[in-house]
């Protein structure tokens, strides 16, 4: 007996539906040995511009349309339903015509669930593999091509990071017709949109990535390949939302309180918002979904809220308990085209940097207010968490000060300091800059107002 059917024998005795081994174990929704049969099949078939054989032979639940704003493009797809070894966000298929070669180009890419080994694919097939490295050494990528009178390439990108995604691709001669069009197994008209915004919203926290998942009527994933413990967390869409634009998807947790910038540039971490943040799409050539139908839920369900028109064609609502959910949408036309949630999370002990105290801050007595005690006291709480090498404090005067503002803000700045040493902060570690001579470091300040600012400069996660 081979390794492989030793495998999928132990998957069998002791029920391994939700990892692999090797692979080869899969559940339900995550079968690597399905994701092998079906691009096999779709390799030996040749034609990636069939919609219908995706549709019919391997279960993609689709719908063609022509699009929206690439005039090269031919086709594009939204998917319906889709097998279970895929993601829906970042599952996509185009076409695109290049008149000068008169050549279309024809595109499939597959965020898989599990990420399987090509090597072990093109072994079974019988084909060689090329290997290579991602710029930045943020992965590295295997590759076959498919000796097919009109060769499909099959490429899987690795992420470092965790996670994978692959890519098929084909040209073909000419001018590819758009295809016969492949209907999808299921369609919405946008039947329970409305409720589903205001369920989430009555969730109260939108870190509850179940609640919001139930409120959906779907199912997410917390994403490997996206998953930063330093900036939060991502989560992915394991099924099509009826009515929803997948890729239009993104559903993503920052509980840390802190920012790390990552790839090309090299700066300390900063304090930041802990936020969730929710972005959805009805997809506008099936659902007519009026903004006023959101509103009216929300007022059935009783949900206290505020209301904003922000411009002729956005709303937006807010939602205020321990945590800040503001709810903004956008319409084209009658219709709902963009609906985006955001979170402030512990809005009574939320920082982010720069720290930004007013002068008012400051008593007469030469002592902080208690609003700035109370302040002092939550950025202690973080300033304790990493080893920090510096904490720079500047005071930020417009051009016009008065010399009592000068001196009111020198003053606010020894009380700045006397408190962070009072909460256990070495004076070594802290920089009294003085009047503020590097503006483009407040970008997240707004540099017409008066009072100080608190910067961080960790030793460490850069």
């Amino acid at each position: 007996m081979t390794k492989k059917s030793l495998l999928l024998v132990a998957c069998a005795l002791f029920g391994a539906f939700t990892y692999s081994i090797d692979g080869y174990c899969a559940g339900k929704e995550n079968s690597l040995l399905t994701a092998q049969s079906d691009i096999y099949k779709l390799l030996q078939h040749g034609k990636l511009g069939d919609a219908r054989y995706l549709s019919e032979e391997l279960g993609f639940g689709l719908k063609i349309s022509p699009p929206n704003y690439d005039s090269t493009a031919v086709f594009e797809a939204r998917f319906y339903s889709i097998p279970d070894y895929l993601f829906a966000n970042g599952l996509t298929y185009h076409a695109y015509y290049d008149e000068k070669s008169d050549t279309t180009r024809i595109d499939l890419a597959l965020p898989f669930q599990s990420c399987p080994s090509l090597d072990a694919w093109a072994s079974d097939w019988g084909q060689p593999v090329q290997h290579g490295m991602l710029e930045h050494a943020l992965g590295s990528f295997n590759s076959i091509t498919w000796p097919s009178p009109e060769k499909i390439t099959l490429d899987i990108t690795y992420f470092n990071r965790g996670g994978c995604r692959g890519y098929l691709q084909q040209i073909v001669k000419g001018k590819l017709l758009p295809p016969v069009q492949a209907e999808a197994r299921t369609k919405s008209k946008g039947d329970g949109l409305a409720q589903s915004v205001a369920d989430i919203l009555a969730t109260g926290d939108l870190r509850n990535f179940e609640k919001v998942a139930a409120a959906l009527n779907a199912r997410v994933i917390p994403s490997a390949s996206n998953r930063d413990p330093e900036n939060g967390e991502y989560f992915d869409l394991a099924k099509p939302i009826l009515g929803l634009d997948s890729n239009a998807y993104s559903y993503a947790v920052n509980d840390t309180g802190w920012f790390v910038f990552t790839l090309f540039e090299v700066k300390p971490r900063h304090l930041a918002e802990r936020w969730v943040t929710l972005n959805l799409a009805p997809n506008l050539s099936d659902v007519c979904l009026p903004a006023s139908d959101i509103k009216r839920k929300l007022d059935q369900g009783m949900i206290p809220y505020s209301y904003r028109q922000e411009k002729y064609n956005e709303i937006s609502f807010s939602v205020r308990g321990e945590h800040l959910i503001s709810l903004k949408i956008t319409s084209s036309g009658e219709c709902v085209a963009r609906i985006r949630f955001k979170q402030i999370t512990d809005i009574a002990n939320n920082l982010s940097s720069p720290v930004v105290f007013s002068l008012d801050a400051l008593r007469p007595n030469g002592l902080l207010n208690a609003a700035a005690l109370q302040r002092m006291d939550i950025l202690a709480r973080h300033l304790h968490t990493p080893k920090f090498r510096t904490i720079y404090v500047y005071l930020n005067l417009p051009d016009s000060k008065t010399n009592a503002q000068v001196k009111k803000g020198q003053k606010l700045a020894i009380a700045i300091r006397n408190s962070l040493i009072a909460r256990g902060i070495s004076q070594t570690q802290i920089d009294m800059r003085g009047d503020l001579v590097a503006p483009s470091l407040l970008a997240a300040w707004n540099e017409r107002q008066l009072g100080m600012g608190v910067f961080l400069d960790p030793t460490s996660d850069f």
